[in-house]
Order: structure tokens, then C-alpha cells, then sequence
């Protein structure tokens, strides 16, 4: 797999291995490097304008770390997962995170509460139903969105995610690997359909989506054998601007309380230094 759309050369200003190991770690976090694949240090120093050096000894760093792993050649690769990793993962960050924010509740300030509405703007934040219609969105979605829109006027009211990705007149030409991106959004509402049998609104929102000009037609038949996460990547592109987001849906399990069982909090969390700047800078 090659890695030219991921890297571009890096700059003298600092320790050379610090920038290598920053760019590596970025697309480790942001889900441009894809799990198993192989980081040929000579090749990467290529693509980054620098030594071999710097390379392997940001490699090294982030085997150190656990975030790569070496194979019998001493070659660096991104390692798979398992899910029951995955889920002892989560399970430790829910109790450490979930003491960290009580803990940190019974000390905030009026200031720090100031601070933090100001970077909750800056995110992308939308409650949306089963179908996928935007029921509410922070101040930041619609200015970000907004800004890969080919044609504004296409957006229905209420506004939805279906339409917004795979509607030509608003972001779909601007969103990077769109058959990934779109077939990933395709295969997730198949699955709801399954869980959900006889519910109407994932029906429409599944022929809404295959309805769209270019959809493919071999997309009307389920494809299980696709991974399934937590959270997906989206990077968007038009002219100079970039983004990128890793994107979130939270949902809630309440069979008493129906209202709140069909509710999704759709979040999109800034992947780089680029995406956080173009934000601020969109929002502002």
C-alpha cells in the first residue's frame, strides 16, 4: 500500500526524529494507516525528505509505546486489534475517564466552564434521529459543513446525514475515498435494518441513500462480511481546505424510556493540527 496521499516532506525547524515520530503517530490516530500494514522505514524517509535515522528511531518509539509492533525482519507494522482487547480497553477508560470527569465536576470554575463551551463550539456536534434527520446541531456544524457545500440550497429542512454525504450538490464531491466512506454508511444501515426489522424509518433511510445518482447497484445487497466500529474517519476536501474528523455516534440503550433509546449524538473530533485551525477559523 502506498503511502504518498499520507505523508509530504517535513520541515528542519526541529529535531527531526520528534517530527517524524508527530507525523507517524498523527496518522496513527487519525486511520490513515490501516491495520497490518507494513512501515517500510527507508521508503517512509523518502516520502518525508529526511534520513533513515529519524525514521527508524521514531518507529522504534512508537513500538516502545505499544502503538506499533516489529515482525521477525525487524520491520514495523500497524497491529490488528482483537475485540476483546478493544472491549478491555474501553472498559478501563469508561471507569478512569468517568472518575476523572466526576472528580473534575466538583472543581470546575465559571471560568473553566467558560472554556470548555468555547472548544464544545469549535466541535462538530448533532442529535439525530433513526432515519438520520438533524433534529439539533452546536454553532460549529453547520459553518463547517457549510463549507463543502456545492450548492446550499439543495440542503433539505430538517437537514440529514444521508443527503449531506451522498447528495452530489452538497458535500459528497469534497469527501475523500467517498465509495469507502459512503459504502461503510450503507453497510451500517443494512445491519440496522436486520436489528430493527419492520421499522420504517431505517427502511426510507436506506432507499434514500441508494437512491442518489452513482450509488452502486451491488449496494442493495448486504455485505456482513464488512467490519463493523465504534468510530470511523472522514476527511473532507475542497481546494486548500482540508479536514479531517474521527467521527462518533453514541447511542443509548433504554427500553423504558423510547425517546431517549432512538436518539444519536453524532460527534466529529478534530484529527490534526490543520483540522483544529480551519475550525477555529470557520467558527469564528
Amino acid at each position: 500500500m502506498t503511502l504518498d496521499a499520507t505523508f509530504s516532506p517535513v520541515g528542519r525547524d526541529e529535531t527531526l526524529a520528534e517530527k517524524v515520530y508527530g507525523r507517524l503517530r498523527s496518522a496513527l490516530v487519525g486511520g490513515r494507516l490501516v491495520p497490518g500494514q507494513k512501515l517500510v522505514h527507508r521508503q517512509l524517509a523518502l516520502e518525508l525528505g529526511v534520513s533513515p535515522t529519524p525514521v527508524r528511531e521514531a518507529l522504534l518509539r512508537l513500538v516502545s509505546e505499544g502503538a506499533l509492533d516489529l515482525d521477525a525482519r525487524g520491520i514495523a507494522w500497524v497491529p490488528r486489534l482483537p475485540p476483546d482487547r478493544y472491549a478491555e480497553i474501553m472498559d478501563l477508560r469508561v471507569e478512569l475517564e468517568g472518575r476523572a470527569a466526576a472528580r473534575a465536576a466538583g472543581l470546575v470554575t465559571a471560568a473553566d466552564i467558560a472554556a470548555l463551551r468555547a472548544i464544545h463550539d469549535r466541535l462538530m456536534i448533532g442529535r439525530n434521529t433513526m432515519d438520520g434527520a438533524i433534529v439539533r446541531m452546536n454553532a460549529a456544524a453547520p459553518k463547517v459543513f457549510g463549507a463543502f457545500f456545492v450548492d446550499p440550497s439543495a440542503l433539505p429542512d430538517p437537514p440529514d446525514m444521508i443527503s449531506m454525504v451522498f447528495d452530489p450538490r452538497l458535500m459528497r464531491p469534497f469527501v475523500v475515498d467517498w465509495p469507502t466512506q459512503a459504502r461503510a454508511m450503507v453497510s451500517r444501515l443494512h445491519r440496522e435494518r436486520l436489528e430493527r426489522s419492520g421499522d420504517e424509518r431505517i427502511e426510507w433511510a436506506l432507499e434514500r441513500a441508494l437512491s442518489f445518482p452513482d450509488v452502486p447497484r451491488e449496494w442493495r445487497t448486504p455485505d456482513f462480511s464488512r467490519e463493523v466500529t465504534p468510530s470511523m474517519t472522514v476527511r473532507l476536501q475542497r481546494g486548500d481546505l482540508r479536514v479531517g474528523f474521527l467521527v462518533t455516534v453514541t447511542t443509548f440503550s433504554a427500553p423504558q424510556q423510547v425517546t431517549l433509546e432512538e436518539l444519536r449524538i453524532e460527534a466529529a473530533f478534530p484529527i490534526d493540527d490543520e483540522t483544529r485551525a480551519a475550525c477555529v477559523r470557520l467558527t469564528s
